[in-house]
């Protein structure tokens, strides 16, 4: 047997990493994207792959690609939506565009060229269109002209950013110069496209906006999402939720208090209520978000406050709507936990590690973890079943390291208090 040999850096470069699944509307099959790195050629690459939850084995969905990612399987489940940047009938696309493939295998189709890109997505209840975000120039109208400002702003000669902006910049990267990112709607079989803020002053959050910040209602005419109400907007900004009837282009704020965060928005099943996170930052800028349920007509419902854990996104209702699937964290773990909202009781559904990613479909769980002995794993979890691995990206690799031994430690602190 050959000897096994300590983890290096090396080894961290080649394992794949996994991203967040979708499970079919049956829960027969997840969806995700894995990732990996070449230290040879300093770059990466992403492709799709398929997981059976009943005992298949797992299928590459997307060979062509080299950055295919966030993918969700359609609501009428026949082909997986996804974002990537590809060289497709001689046209190479210069920002990320929205496709679509088949369940069972072909060729990825390009759905629409959104000259500003397209950054993240929801598909609406019809399977017909999507919601997307785009960064767009907040004063223009129609995507003939995002399409002309681009162009000139690629042509211009300086590259140095002048800005009174006090929110131009977040981590390693600038905001596009002078753009907002907007949701949008697009047509899958036309490809048509429209911008759904358009003429108004809101916007998503300028920190890398993603899905979780916008919901599509379950009949599909609805829309709620958090923004910014302040007149300048900031990083650490408190937000508010809104409601968008997408027919009538008739705005309602459904949730805003000048010393709240609200944030995460997702419909009940019903439609007539909406989860999300809320945070007290009037009383302190790090306080960590709760689980909060906005009733129409009503306040704000703070379900959480008794339960001293901070709420990750994404959430998720059951079925039943008497419950909400959410992350926190437990003594450096993040663990997938069950809400129940008449009980206001949180029990423990799937133990970290860490618990990177769920998704939850006709009562099939399926969950990616990692934990300080092994990458990320995808597992499902069947009702009256033991938890199931439904990949092995990384065994072979695993197989060949031998890892630390750890464990966590108890001391007793002030007041005889337990401190890990």
């Amino acid at each position: 047997m050959a000897r096994k040999k300590p983890l290096t850096v090396d080894d961290l470069w080649r394992m794949a990493r996994l991203g967040s699944p979708s499970l079919s509307p049956d829960g027969a099959q997840a969806v995700l994207s894995v990732n990996r790195h070449s230290m040879d050629d300093n770059s990466s690459s992403s492709a799709l792959w398929l997981l059976s939850t009943l005992g298949g084995e797992p299928r590459a969905l997307t060979q062509c690609g080299k950055k295919d990612g966030q993918p969700q399987f359609s609501p009428l489940g026949d082909c997986v939506g996804f974002i990537a940047q590809r060289e497709q009938e001689g046209h190479k696309d210069e920002a990320p565009q929205f496709y679509v493939i088949p369940v069972d295998g072909g060729e990825a189709r390009r759905v629409a060229t959104v000259a500003t890109g397209v950054d993240a997505f929801r598909w609406c209840p019809d399977g017909r269109h999507i919601v997307f975000v785009s960064w767009v120039w907040p004063g223009l109208k129609g995507t003939k002209a995002q399409a002309k400002a681009l162009a000139e702003f690629k042509a211009r000669k300086t590259t140095g950013i002048a800005t009174s902006e006090n929110n131009y910049r977040y981590w390693d990267h600038f905001h596009p110069q002078g753009r907002v990112p907007h949701l949008h709607r697009m047509n899958v079989a036309t490809g048509k496209v429209r911008d759904l803020f358009e003429g108004t002053d809101y916007c998503l959050s300028l920190s890398e906006p993603d899905a979780h910040q916008f919901d599509v209602s379950p009949d599909g005419q609805r829309l709620v999402f958090a923004f910014d109400p302040a007149p300048e907007r900031r990083i650490d900004g408190r937000f508010a939720l809104a409601e968008l009837d997408i027919r009538r282009r008739r705005f309602e704020t459904i949730a805003q208090d000048v010393g709240w965060d609200f944030n995460n928005p997702r419909y009940s099943p019903d439609g007539r209520r909406v989860a999300c996170t809320a945070s007290h930052q009037a009383l302190k800028h790090t306080m960590p978000h709760q689980l909060a349920v906005v009733t129409w007509g009503e306040p704000v419902e703070v379900v959480s406050a008794e339960w001293d854990h901070a709420v990750a996104a994404p959430l998720h209702w059951e079925d039943d709507g008497q419950a909400v699937l959410l992350m926190a964290e437990q003594q450096g773990q993040r663990h997938l936990w069950r809400f129940d909202l008449e009980d206001r009781r949180a029990e423990v559904v799937v133990r970290g590690g860490t618990v990177q990613g769920f998704d939850k479909a006709a009562g099939t769980l399926v969950t990616v973890a990692d934990s300080a002995s092994h990458p990320a794993r995808a597992h499902v979890h069947a009702p009256g079943e033991a938890p199931r691995r439904i990949e092995r990206f990384n065994d072979a690799l695993m197989a060949g390291l031998h890892l630390g031994r750890h464990e966590a430690i108890q001391i007793t602190g002030a007041l005889g208090d337990p401190v890990q």
